[in-house]
Formats: structure tokens, C-alpha cells, sequence
């Protein structure tokens, strides 16, 4: 399956065919504060390969009611997925926001869980 990511999701430019990834969720970012989490989604996913890179412009608006407009790279990525991680991954994008963990060989992650704001500093 394919995921489309910003450059800082993505680990940037550090991702190439046969990189291993851990997956996490976040809630999304204009949920109120204590309402923020944070938890690990898929392991230890294989990435097939990355796709082409477009501008994507998003609108900020801050406590004030001020608005800003951001331009991000979005990049698309091939993903090695069964059926259940794909549905994770399709719906965990419509709910929040990815991010990918570049792993080593060493990496020891199992599902935990979720991380909010009580637990930042824990």
C-alpha cells in the first residue's frame, strides 16, 4: 500500500527501498491538549520504495484567530503490508496523523500504551 507523509513524518531523506520502519499515531493536532496522545501503530513495517514528492499547503490558525499558511513536501511511500496493517495505517491517517520511526537491527518495540501529556516527562 502506499502512504503519502510530510518531509519530518517521513524521517526525510533517510528512507529508501528495504528500510525498515516503526509506525506511530497521533491524535490530531487540533484536539485539545489533554485530549492529545500518542502510541506506537505498526512495529516493524518494510518500505517498497519512495514515490514522487508534491507541495502541499496547509492553514495554521493560532490562539489569536491569526491564520497562516504553511507549504509542506508530501511524499508518497510504497509500503510492505498485510490486509490488517494496511487497514491501521488507512485508518490511523483519517483519524490523526502518521509518523515513521526509522529502525535499526537492534530496535526493541512492542506496543505500549498511549503516551498523552501525563506521561511526557514520566
Amino acid at each position: 500500500m502506499s502512504a503519502e507523509l510530510a518531509d519530518p513524518n517521513r524521517v526525510a531523506v533517510f528512507l529508501e527501498p528495504g528500510s525498515n520502519v516503526a509506525i506511530w499515531w497521533g491524535t490530531d493536532p487540533e484536539a485539545p491538549p489533554r485530549a492529545r496522545e500518542v502510541r506506537l501503530l505498526l512495529e516493524d513495517v518494510t518500505v517498497l520504495g519512495p514515490g514522487g514528492t508534491t507541495m502541499t499547503s496547509r492553514t495554521v490558525t493560532d490562539a489569536d484567530g491569526e491564520q497562516t499558511v504553511d507549504s509542506l513536501p508530501m511524499t508518497l511511500l510504497t509500503l510492505s503490508v498485510d490486509q490488517a496493517e494496511s487497514g491501521k495505517i488507512i485508518l490511523g491517517s483519517k483519524t490523526g496523523e502518521l509518523w515513521f520511526a526509522l529502525r535499526s537491527d537492534e530496535a526493541d518495540l512492542a506496543p505500549s500504551e498511549a503516551i498523552g501529556l501525563d506521561e511526557l516527562f514520566d
